[in-house]
Protein backbone atom coordinates (compact mmCIF):
# COMPACT_ATOMS: atom_id res chain seq x y z
CA UNK A 1 0.00 0.00 0.00
CA UNK A 2 3.06 2.22 1.07
CA UNK A 3 4.01 1.85 -2.85
CA UNK A 4 0.96 2.64 -4.51
CA UNK A 5 0.69 5.70 -2.67
CA UNK A 6 4.67 6.49 -3.28
CA UNK A 7 3.92 5.37 -7.06
CA UNK A 8 0.58 7.96 -6.94
CA UNK A 9 2.74 11.10 -5.41
CA UNK A 10 5.12 10.85 -7.58
CA UNK A 11 2.88 11.18 -10.91
CA UNK A 12 0.82 13.87 -8.98
CA UNK A 13 4.19 15.49 -8.90
CA UNK A 14 5.46 14.94 -12.23
CA UNK A 15 1.72 16.36 -13.64
CA UNK A 16 2.69 19.39 -12.09
CA UNK A 17 6.13 19.63 -13.14
CA UNK A 18 4.98 18.85 -16.81
CA UNK A 19 2.24 21.93 -15.79
CA UNK A 20 4.62 24.35 -14.66
CA UNK A 21 7.20 23.53 -17.80
CA UNK A 22 3.98 24.04 -20.71
CA UNK A 23 3.20 27.32 -18.76
CA UNK A 24 6.66 28.90 -17.99
CA UNK A 25 7.22 30.53 -21.32
CA UNK A 26 6.12 31.05 -25.11
CA UNK A 27 9.34 30.24 -27.01
CA UNK A 28 9.10 28.66 -30.31
CA UNK A 29 8.29 24.68 -29.46
CA UNK A 30 10.99 22.61 -31.54
CA UNK A 31 10.26 18.55 -31.40
CA UNK A 32 13.12 17.29 -29.44
CA UNK A 33 15.53 14.21 -30.11
CA UNK A 34 14.47 10.69 -27.93
CA UNK A 35 16.67 8.10 -27.40
CA UNK A 36 15.83 5.05 -29.56
CA UNK A 37 13.32 2.84 -28.10
CA UNK A 38 14.87 -0.38 -25.81
CA UNK A 39 13.13 -3.64 -25.18
CA UNK A 40 14.34 -5.46 -21.82
CA UNK A 41 13.54 -8.64 -21.19
CA UNK A 42 13.87 -10.11 -17.46
CA UNK A 43 12.55 -12.29 -14.76
CA UNK A 44 11.22 -11.32 -11.27
CA UNK A 45 14.24 -10.29 -9.05
CA UNK A 46 15.97 -8.87 -11.76
CA UNK A 47 17.97 -5.74 -11.50
CA UNK A 48 18.59 -4.77 -14.74
CA UNK A 49 20.56 -0.59 -16.24
CA UNK A 50 18.57 1.58 -18.85
CA UNK A 51 21.50 3.66 -20.22
CA UNK A 52 20.86 6.72 -23.17
CA UNK A 53 21.60 9.96 -23.91
CA UNK A 54 19.00 12.98 -23.45
CA UNK A 55 19.45 16.43 -25.07
CA UNK A 56 17.16 18.23 -22.45
CA UNK A 57 16.16 17.69 -18.77
CA UNK A 58 13.89 14.57 -18.86
CA UNK A 59 11.65 12.88 -16.62
CA UNK A 60 11.20 8.79 -16.20
CA UNK A 61 8.21 7.33 -15.60
CA UNK A 62 7.29 3.59 -15.27
CA UNK A 63 3.60 2.38 -15.75
CA UNK A 64 4.03 -0.93 -13.57
CA UNK A 65 4.31 -1.12 -9.78
CA UNK A 66 6.57 -4.36 -10.49
CA UNK A 67 9.20 -2.16 -12.22
CA UNK A 68 10.33 0.84 -10.18
CA UNK A 69 13.68 2.69 -10.43
CA UNK A 70 16.61 3.60 -7.74
CA UNK A 71 17.65 6.83 -7.41
CA UNK A 72 19.76 7.97 -4.66
CA UNK A 73 19.18 4.45 -3.05
CA UNK A 74 15.66 4.70 -2.63
CA UNK A 75 12.76 2.86 -4.42
CA UNK A 76 10.67 5.40 -6.80
CA UNK A 77 8.63 5.03 -9.78
CA UNK A 78 9.92 8.28 -11.55
CA UNK A 79 13.31 9.36 -11.53
CA UNK A 80 14.45 12.75 -13.44
CA UNK A 81 18.27 14.23 -14.50
CA UNK A 82 19.83 16.60 -16.47
CA UNK A 83 21.12 16.69 -20.53
CA UNK A 84 23.80 14.20 -21.58
CA UNK A 85 24.73 10.60 -21.20
CA UNK A 86 22.61 8.61 -18.23
CA UNK A 87 22.47 5.18 -16.32
CA UNK A 88 19.92 4.43 -14.48
CA UNK A 89 18.95 1.41 -12.36
CA UNK A 90 15.10 -0.66 -13.00
CA UNK A 91 14.58 -3.71 -10.47
CA UNK A 92 11.97 -6.14 -10.80
CA UNK A 93 9.44 -7.45 -8.04
CA UNK A 94 7.06 -9.64 -7.66
CA UNK A 95 3.80 -7.29 -7.17
CA UNK A 96 0.67 -7.71 -9.68
CA UNK A 97 1.14 -11.61 -9.86
CA UNK A 98 -1.89 -13.33 -11.64
CA UNK A 99 -2.34 -17.14 -13.39
CA UNK A 100 -0.43 -16.90 -16.76
CA UNK A 101 0.06 -13.76 -17.67
CA UNK A 102 3.26 -11.73 -19.51
CA UNK A 103 3.77 -8.29 -18.10
CA UNK A 104 5.05 -5.34 -19.86
CA UNK A 105 5.90 -1.88 -18.29
CA UNK A 106 6.45 1.02 -20.30
CA UNK A 107 9.00 3.48 -19.49
CA UNK A 108 7.70 7.54 -20.48
CA UNK A 109 10.01 10.00 -20.41
CA UNK A 110 9.07 13.71 -20.65
CA UNK A 111 11.65 16.10 -22.65
CA UNK A 112 11.09 19.49 -23.64
CA UNK A 113 7.43 19.42 -23.07
CA UNK A 114 6.31 16.40 -24.91
CA UNK A 115 6.71 12.64 -24.19
CA UNK A 116 7.28 9.02 -25.49
CA UNK A 117 8.11 5.43 -24.82
CA UNK A 118 11.60 4.69 -24.67
CA UNK A 119 11.87 1.73 -23.41
CA UNK A 120 9.66 -1.85 -22.55
CA UNK A 121 10.48 -4.02 -19.86
CA UNK A 122 8.60 -7.66 -20.40
CA UNK A 123 8.75 -10.10 -17.12
CA UNK A 124 7.40 -12.98 -18.81
CA UNK A 125 5.67 -16.20 -17.55
CA UNK A 126 8.35 -18.46 -17.56
CA UNK A 127 8.96 -18.78 -14.47
CA UNK A 128 6.59 -20.64 -11.99
CA UNK A 129 2.81 -21.14 -13.21
CA UNK A 130 -0.12 -22.37 -11.95
CA UNK A 131 -3.20 -23.33 -14.06
CA UNK A 132 -6.91 -23.79 -13.08
CA UNK A 133 -9.57 -25.75 -14.62
CA UNK A 134 -12.93 -26.83 -14.69
CA UNK A 135 -13.20 -30.80 -14.58
CA UNK A 136 -12.67 -31.47 -17.97
CA UNK A 137 -10.53 -28.64 -18.52
CA UNK A 138 -12.69 -27.28 -20.82
CA UNK A 139 -12.37 -24.06 -18.89
CA UNK A 140 -9.60 -22.15 -17.87
CA UNK A 141 -10.11 -19.68 -14.35
CA UNK A 142 -8.36 -16.28 -14.49
CA UNK A 143 -8.70 -12.92 -12.43
CA UNK A 144 -11.14 -12.00 -14.47
CA UNK A 145 -13.22 -15.43 -14.32
CA UNK A 146 -12.54 -16.63 -11.42
CA UNK A 147 -13.56 -20.44 -10.35
CA UNK A 148 -16.92 -20.31 -8.43
CA UNK A 149 -17.75 -22.17 -5.73
CA UNK A 150 -21.47 -23.42 -6.03
CA UNK A 151 -23.72 -23.23 -2.91
CA UNK A 152 -23.53 -27.36 -2.67
CA UNK A 153 -19.99 -27.50 -3.33
CA UNK A 154 -19.71 -30.04 -5.83
CA UNK A 155 -17.82 -28.22 -8.15
CA UNK A 156 -14.63 -29.70 -9.37
CA UNK A 157 -11.52 -27.52 -9.34
CA UNK A 158 -8.28 -28.87 -11.07
CA UNK A 159 -4.60 -27.34 -10.64
CA UNK A 160 -1.59 -28.01 -12.23
CA UNK A 161 2.09 -26.01 -12.04
CA UNK A 162 5.24 -26.58 -13.52
CA UNK A 163 6.49 -27.23 -10.44
CA UNK A 164 6.08 -29.42 -7.33
CA UNK A 165 3.63 -27.39 -5.01
CA UNK A 166 1.32 -26.70 -2.16
CA UNK A 167 -1.59 -25.04 -1.14
CA UNK A 168 -0.01 -22.17 1.54
CA UNK A 169 -3.63 -20.94 2.47
CA UNK A 170 -7.08 -20.56 1.55
CA UNK A 171 -9.78 -17.65 2.52
CA UNK A 172 -11.36 -18.58 6.03
CA UNK A 173 -15.17 -19.10 4.65
CA UNK A 174 -14.03 -21.88 2.58
CA UNK A 175 -12.59 -25.75 2.79
CA UNK A 176 -12.15 -28.70 0.90
CA UNK A 177 -14.43 -31.57 0.79
CA UNK A 178 -11.79 -34.00 1.34
CA UNK A 179 -11.87 -38.03 1.84
CA UNK A 180 -10.22 -39.83 4.89
CA UNK A 181 -7.44 -41.27 2.48
CA UNK A 182 -6.40 -37.56 1.46
CA UNK A 183 -3.43 -36.06 2.37
CA UNK A 184 -3.77 -33.54 5.12
CA UNK A 185 -2.08 -30.49 2.95
CA UNK A 186 -3.39 -30.18 -1.02
CA UNK A 187 -0.16 -30.70 -2.84
CA UNK A 188 1.04 -31.84 -6.38
CA UNK A 189 4.26 -32.56 -8.43
CA UNK A 190 4.72 -30.91 -11.55
CA UNK A 191 2.88 -31.49 -14.55
CA UNK A 192 -0.02 -33.84 -12.29
CA UNK A 193 -3.32 -32.46 -12.68
CA UNK A 194 -4.51 -32.56 -9.26
CA UNK A 195 -8.79 -32.19 -8.40
CA UNK A 196 -10.00 -30.64 -5.93
CA UNK A 197 -13.81 -29.49 -4.57
CA UNK A 198 -13.78 -26.29 -2.80
CA UNK A 199 -17.03 -25.29 -0.53
CA UNK A 200 -18.27 -22.73 1.39
CA UNK A 201 -18.10 -23.08 5.37
CA UNK A 202 -21.78 -23.27 6.66
CA UNK A 203 -21.69 -19.75 8.39
CA UNK A 204 -20.24 -17.75 5.37
CA UNK A 205 -23.12 -18.87 3.11
CA UNK A 206 -25.38 -15.97 3.12
CA UNK A 207 -23.84 -13.45 1.13
CA UNK A 208 -21.38 -13.55 -1.98
CA UNK A 209 -17.85 -13.36 -1.33
CA UNK A 210 -14.62 -13.09 -3.13
CA UNK A 211 -10.73 -14.77 -2.26
CA UNK A 212 -7.61 -16.55 -3.23
CA UNK A 213 -5.76 -19.82 -3.13
CA UNK A 214 -2.40 -19.09 -2.19
CA UNK A 215 -0.23 -22.07 -4.33
CA UNK A 216 3.75 -21.85 -3.37
CA UNK A 217 6.31 -23.85 -5.36
CA UNK A 218 8.69 -26.25 -3.80
CA UNK A 219 11.62 -23.31 -4.57
CA UNK A 220 9.21 -20.52 -2.76
CA UNK A 221 7.40 -18.73 -5.58
CA UNK A 222 4.08 -17.74 -5.14
CA UNK A 223 0.85 -17.78 -7.64
CA UNK A 224 -2.59 -16.99 -6.76
CA UNK A 225 -5.94 -18.47 -7.93
CA UNK A 226 -9.02 -16.65 -7.82
CA UNK A 227 -12.23 -18.18 -6.35
CA UNK A 228 -15.92 -16.84 -5.77
CA UNK A 229 -19.12 -17.44 -4.33
CA UNK A 230 -22.32 -15.62 -5.37
CA UNK A 231 -24.42 -16.30 -2.34
CA UNK A 232 -27.62 -18.33 -1.38
CA UNK A 233 -29.55 -18.85 -4.22
CA UNK A 234 -33.24 -16.87 -4.29
CA UNK A 235 -34.64 -21.11 -4.12
CA UNK A 236 -32.43 -22.39 -1.25
CA UNK A 237 -32.85 -21.74 2.85
CA UNK A 238 -30.33 -22.92 5.08
CA UNK A 239 -30.80 -23.56 8.92
CA UNK A 240 -28.09 -23.54 11.39
CA UNK A 241 -29.06 -25.93 13.63
CA UNK A 242 -28.67 -29.86 12.99
CA UNK A 243 -29.39 -31.40 16.32
CA UNK A 244 -32.92 -31.96 17.44
CA UNK A 245 -34.61 -29.56 19.93
CA UNK A 246 -35.62 -31.63 23.09
CA UNK A 247 -37.70 -29.93 25.40
CA UNK A 248 -38.31 -30.13 29.36
CA UNK A 249 -42.01 -30.97 30.55
CA UNK A 250 -42.50 -27.86 32.01
CA UNK A 251 -40.78 -25.87 29.21
CA UNK A 252 -38.04 -24.56 31.17
CA UNK A 253 -34.92 -26.20 30.18
CA UNK A 254 -33.67 -27.41 26.43
CA UNK A 255 -31.14 -29.56 24.80
CA UNK A 256 -30.02 -29.36 21.28
CA UNK A 257 -27.13 -31.98 20.54
CA UNK A 258 -24.38 -30.99 23.46
CA UNK A 259 -26.08 -27.75 23.85
CA UNK A 260 -28.41 -26.91 26.99
CA UNK A 261 -30.62 -23.40 27.04
CA UNK A 262 -32.79 -22.55 29.81
CA UNK A 263 -35.94 -21.17 29.61
CA UNK A 264 -35.19 -18.75 27.02
CA UNK A 265 -35.26 -21.24 24.42
CA UNK A 266 -32.91 -22.47 21.40
CA UNK A 267 -31.65 -19.77 19.10
CA UNK A 268 -31.35 -20.73 15.33
CA UNK A 269 -30.11 -18.81 12.84
CA UNK A 270 -32.21 -18.95 9.13
CA UNK A 271 -29.88 -17.64 5.79
CA UNK A 272 -32.14 -16.49 2.71
CA UNK A 273 -30.86 -14.52 0.24
CA UNK A 274 -32.32 -10.89 0.85
CA UNK A 275 -33.73 -12.13 4.69
CA UNK A 276 -36.67 -13.51 2.61
CA UNK A 277 -38.26 -16.43 4.03
CA UNK A 278 -41.40 -17.38 5.95
CA UNK A 279 -41.83 -19.81 8.89
CA UNK A 280 -44.54 -22.65 9.11
CA UNK A 281 -44.95 -24.63 12.22
CA UNK A 282 -46.54 -27.63 11.98
CA UNK A 283 -47.40 -30.19 15.36
CA UNK A 284 -46.85 -34.15 14.00
CA UNK A 285 -47.60 -37.45 14.92
CA UNK A 286 -45.79 -40.40 13.99
CA UNK A 287 -47.15 -43.89 14.01
CA UNK A 288 -45.95 -47.07 12.67
CA UNK A 289 -49.02 -49.01 10.37
CA UNK A 290 -49.44 -52.51 12.19
CA UNK A 291 -49.67 -53.99 8.62
CA UNK A 292 -46.96 -52.34 6.83
CA UNK A 293 -44.68 -51.36 9.70
CA UNK A 294 -44.00 -48.26 7.88
CA UNK A 295 -43.94 -44.58 9.96
CA UNK A 296 -47.09 -42.72 9.17
CA UNK A 297 -47.29 -39.39 9.97
CA UNK A 298 -50.33 -36.40 10.61
CA UNK A 299 -49.95 -32.77 10.66
CA UNK A 300 -51.73 -29.93 12.08
CA UNK A 301 -50.42 -26.62 11.17
CA UNK A 302 -50.03 -24.69 14.54
CA UNK A 303 -51.65 -20.90 14.52
CA UNK A 304 -51.71 -18.30 16.87
CA UNK A 305 -54.64 -19.86 18.35
CA UNK A 306 -53.19 -23.30 18.74
CA UNK A 307 -49.34 -23.01 19.14
CA UNK A 308 -47.13 -24.49 21.89
CA UNK A 309 -44.43 -23.09 20.60
CA UNK A 310 -43.51 -19.86 20.68
CA UNK A 311 -41.43 -18.32 17.76
CA UNK A 312 -39.46 -14.92 18.30
CA UNK A 313 -38.36 -13.89 14.27
CA UNK A 314 -36.41 -10.70 14.06
CA UNK A 315 -37.00 -11.11 10.06
CA UNK A 316 -33.42 -11.18 9.67
CA UNK A 317 -32.75 -15.19 10.18
CA UNK A 318 -32.14 -14.63 13.94
CA UNK A 319 -34.70 -16.53 15.77
CA UNK A 320 -35.63 -18.34 19.19
CA UNK A 321 -37.90 -21.82 19.64
CA UNK A 322 -39.26 -22.19 23.00
CA UNK A 323 -42.05 -24.19 24.65
CA UNK A 324 -45.00 -23.69 27.09
CA UNK A 325 -45.39 -26.10 29.54
CA UNK A 326 -46.85 -29.57 28.73
CA UNK A 327 -49.61 -31.40 30.55
CA UNK A 328 -50.30 -33.46 28.25
CA UNK A 329 -48.49 -36.63 26.62
CA UNK A 330 -45.10 -36.12 24.59
CA UNK A 331 -45.35 -34.08 21.48
CA UNK A 332 -43.60 -32.91 18.60
CA UNK A 333 -43.43 -30.34 15.79
CA UNK A 334 -41.43 -29.07 12.91
CA UNK A 335 -40.62 -25.74 12.49
CA UNK A 336 -40.20 -24.95 8.47
CA UNK A 337 -38.68 -22.23 6.97
CA UNK A 338 -39.07 -21.33 2.78
CA UNK A 339 -37.96 -19.23 1.02
CA UNK A 340 -40.43 -16.57 -0.43
CA UNK A 341 -40.25 -17.54 -4.05
CA UNK A 342 -40.86 -21.52 -2.74
CA UNK A 343 -43.83 -20.45 -0.20
CA UNK A 344 -45.54 -18.17 -2.71
CA UNK A 345 -45.83 -20.98 -5.05
CA UNK A 346 -46.31 -23.86 -2.43
CA UNK A 347 -48.49 -22.32 0.35
CA UNK A 348 -51.95 -23.94 -0.84
CA UNK A 349 -50.55 -27.12 -1.72
CA UNK A 350 -48.63 -27.79 1.56
CA UNK A 351 -50.23 -30.99 2.20
CA UNK A 352 -49.68 -32.35 -1.36
CA UNK A 353 -46.30 -31.62 -1.52
CA UNK A 354 -44.55 -31.07 1.62
CA UNK A 355 -47.03 -32.49 4.35
CA UNK A 356 -47.43 -36.10 3.24
CA UNK A 357 -48.45 -39.10 4.98
CA UNK A 358 -44.81 -40.65 4.66
CA UNK A 359 -43.18 -38.05 5.79
CA UNK A 360 -41.43 -34.67 4.74
CA UNK A 361 -40.21 -35.96 1.37
CA UNK A 362 -36.08 -35.69 1.33
CA UNK A 363 -36.08 -32.45 -1.74
CA UNK A 364 -37.89 -30.84 1.36
CA UNK A 365 -35.02 -31.43 3.99
CA UNK A 366 -33.51 -28.30 3.94
CA UNK A 367 -36.64 -26.78 5.20
CA UNK A 368 -36.99 -28.00 8.59
CA UNK A 369 -35.02 -26.19 10.78
CA UNK A 370 -35.95 -27.64 13.99
CA UNK A 371 -37.28 -30.84 15.19
CA UNK A 372 -39.05 -30.16 18.39
CA UNK A 373 -40.00 -33.22 20.63
CA UNK A 374 -41.48 -32.41 23.95
CA UNK A 375 -41.68 -34.47 27.06
CA UNK A 376 -45.12 -35.67 28.44
CA UNK A 377 -46.66 -35.64 32.12
CA UNK A 378 -44.86 -38.53 33.65
CA UNK A 379 -47.36 -41.75 34.55
CA UNK A 380 -51.09 -41.31 33.72
CA UNK A 381 -52.14 -37.73 32.92
CA UNK A 382 -55.41 -37.63 35.14
CA UNK A 383 -55.93 -39.28 38.51
CA UNK A 384 -58.94 -39.86 40.97
CA UNK A 385 -57.84 -39.45 44.45
CA UNK A 386 -59.74 -39.87 47.63
CA UNK A 387 -59.37 -36.03 49.88
CA UNK A 388 -56.60 -37.51 51.63
CA UNK A 389 -54.69 -38.12 48.52
CA UNK A 390 -54.50 -41.72 48.11
CA UNK A 391 -56.13 -42.96 45.16
CA UNK A 392 -59.67 -44.52 45.10
CA UNK A 393 -60.02 -48.10 44.92
CA UNK A 394 -62.45 -50.40 42.56
CA UNK A 395 -64.50 -53.39 43.31
CA UNK A 396 -61.46 -55.67 44.05
CA UNK A 397 -59.34 -53.10 46.02
CA UNK A 398 -57.11 -51.99 42.90
CA UNK A 399 -56.63 -48.25 41.94
CA UNK A 400 -59.71 -46.78 39.57
CA UNK A 401 -57.55 -45.43 36.13
CA UNK A 402 -58.31 -43.06 33.94
CA UNK A 403 -57.12 -45.35 30.41
CA UNK A 404 -56.33 -42.80 27.02
CA UNK A 405 -59.06 -43.41 24.95
CA UNK A 406 -58.35 -45.73 21.51
CA UNK A 407 -60.45 -43.71 19.38
CA UNK A 408 -58.43 -42.29 16.38
CA UNK A 409 -57.04 -38.47 17.18
CA UNK A 410 -58.65 -37.46 14.23
CA UNK A 411 -62.03 -38.35 15.71
CA UNK A 412 -61.37 -37.70 19.11
CA UNK A 413 -60.14 -33.78 18.32
CA UNK A 414 -63.48 -33.34 16.04
CA UNK A 415 -65.78 -34.91 19.12
CA UNK A 416 -63.90 -33.03 22.09
CA UNK A 417 -61.42 -30.59 20.89
CA UNK A 418 -58.55 -32.37 22.02
CA UNK A 419 -56.91 -35.96 21.92
CA UNK A 420 -56.09 -36.64 25.62
CA UNK A 421 -59.40 -37.90 26.56
CA UNK A 422 -59.56 -40.88 28.96
CA UNK A 423 -61.83 -43.32 29.82
CA UNK A 424 -62.92 -44.49 33.70
CA UNK A 425 -64.99 -47.69 33.18
CA UNK A 426 -63.93 -49.30 36.95
CA UNK A 427 -66.28 -46.99 39.26
CA UNK A 428 -67.84 -50.12 41.52
CA UNK A 429 -71.75 -50.09 42.14
CA UNK A 430 -71.43 -50.95 46.01
CA UNK A 431 -68.53 -48.41 47.01
CA UNK A 432 -68.81 -44.91 48.42
CA UNK A 433 -66.62 -42.58 46.44
CA UNK A 434 -68.02 -39.83 48.15
CA UNK A 435 -66.38 -37.60 47.39
CA UNK A 436 -62.94 -38.00 45.02
CA UNK A 437 -61.15 -35.35 43.06
CA UNK A 438 -59.99 -35.23 39.41
CA UNK A 439 -56.25 -34.05 39.34
CA UNK A 440 -54.36 -33.15 36.16
CA UNK A 441 -50.74 -34.48 36.90
CA UNK A 442 -48.30 -31.64 36.05
CA UNK A 443 -50.92 -28.79 36.02
CA UNK A 444 -49.29 -26.37 37.81
CA UNK A 445 -51.91 -23.17 37.77
CA UNK A 446 -55.00 -22.28 40.05
CA UNK A 447 -57.74 -22.11 37.75
CA UNK A 448 -58.82 -25.37 36.86
CA UNK A 449 -62.27 -25.54 35.62
CA UNK A 450 -64.83 -28.45 35.17
CA UNK A 451 -67.13 -28.06 31.89
CA UNK A 452 -69.91 -31.43 31.85
CA UNK A 453 -71.88 -29.73 28.76
CA UNK A 454 -71.05 -31.91 26.08
CA UNK A 455 -72.88 -31.50 22.51
CA UNK A 456 -75.33 -28.73 23.96
CA UNK A 457 -76.43 -31.28 27.13
CA UNK A 458 -75.38 -31.66 30.28
CA UNK A 459 -73.88 -35.08 31.16
CA UNK A 460 -73.80 -35.18 34.92
CA UNK A 461 -75.56 -37.87 36.35
CA UNK A 462 -78.56 -36.85 38.92
CA UNK A 463 -77.51 -36.17 42.25
CA UNK A 464 -73.77 -35.62 41.43
CA UNK A 465 -72.11 -32.20 41.54
CA UNK A 466 -68.65 -31.68 39.71
CA UNK A 467 -66.98 -28.08 40.32
CA UNK A 468 -63.14 -26.88 39.97
CA UNK A 469 -61.31 -26.36 43.57
CA UNK A 470 -58.28 -25.37 44.82
CA UNK A 471 -56.42 -25.47 47.83
CA UNK A 472 -52.86 -26.55 48.07
CA UNK A 473 -53.26 -27.19 44.83
CA UNK A 474 -55.93 -26.89 41.78
CA UNK A 475 -58.38 -30.36 41.17
CA UNK A 476 -61.69 -31.24 40.12
CA UNK A 477 -64.31 -32.45 43.20
CA UNK A 478 -66.75 -34.62 43.25
CA UNK A 479 -69.27 -34.86 45.35
CA UNK A 480 -72.31 -37.30 45.54
CA UNK A 481 -70.88 -40.87 44.39
CA UNK A 482 -71.93 -42.81 46.61
CA UNK A 483 -73.18 -46.58 46.70
CA UNK A 484 -75.86 -46.33 44.62
CA UNK A 485 -75.52 -43.06 42.19
CA UNK A 486 -74.92 -43.99 38.06
CA UNK A 487 -76.37 -42.82 35.00
CA UNK A 488 -76.88 -44.39 30.99
CA UNK A 489 -74.68 -42.33 29.24
CA UNK A 490 -71.50 -41.59 30.22
CA UNK A 491 -70.28 -38.47 32.14
CA UNK A 492 -68.33 -35.93 30.11
CA UNK A 493 -65.98 -33.68 32.27
CA UNK A 494 -63.93 -31.01 30.40
CA UNK A 495 -60.83 -30.54 32.30
CA UNK A 496 -60.02 -26.62 31.47
CA UNK A 497 -57.45 -23.67 32.22
CA UNK A 498 -59.77 -20.86 30.91
CA UNK A 499 -60.17 -21.88 27.23
CA UNK A 500 -57.66 -24.19 27.09
CA UNK A 501 -58.49 -28.31 27.33
CA UNK A 502 -56.11 -29.85 29.30
CA UNK A 503 -58.20 -33.25 28.94
CA UNK A 504 -61.54 -34.69 28.77
CA UNK A 505 -62.50 -38.03 31.37
CA UNK A 506 -65.29 -39.71 30.49
CA UNK A 507 -67.18 -41.73 33.61
CA UNK A 508 -68.70 -44.23 31.86
CA UNK A 509 -71.57 -46.22 33.49
CA UNK A 510 -71.02 -47.99 37.01
CA UNK A 511 -71.47 -51.55 37.10
CA UNK A 512 -71.46 -54.19 39.84
CA UNK A 513 -68.21 -56.31 40.64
Amino acid sequence: MKDIMKYYLQLITLVFCLFVSACSDDDETTTPVFPDLQKIECEVGDTKTLTFEAADNWILTSSSLWCYFEQDGERTFVCSGNAGKQTVTIHISDDATELLKSYKAELTMKLAGSQQVIAEVTRPSTGYEVRAFNADKSVMYTEKNPFVINFDGTDILVLEANEDWALKSNPEWMEFNRRASDSEVVSGNAGDNVSVIPQMIMQYKKNEITGFLTIESRSGAVAKVPVKYEGIPADRIIGTLKDNIEVSVDGESYTAGDNSYDSEGVPVTVMAKNDEYTLVCVEYVAERNQMTWELEYSYTIMDSFNRWLWIDDDKEGNINIAASANNSKARTAYVLAFPNVIYAEIKDHLSDLVLLEKGIPKEYDENIIADIKQEGVAGDLISLVKESGEPILDGTGNPVKAVPSDMPDEQLESEYGTTNVFLVSSLTLGVNYDPFHIIVNGYSGWNLQAETKHNGQDTVWEGIEVEGRYMTSAFVNVSGMDESKNGTKPMVIKLMDNETILGVLLIQPRYED
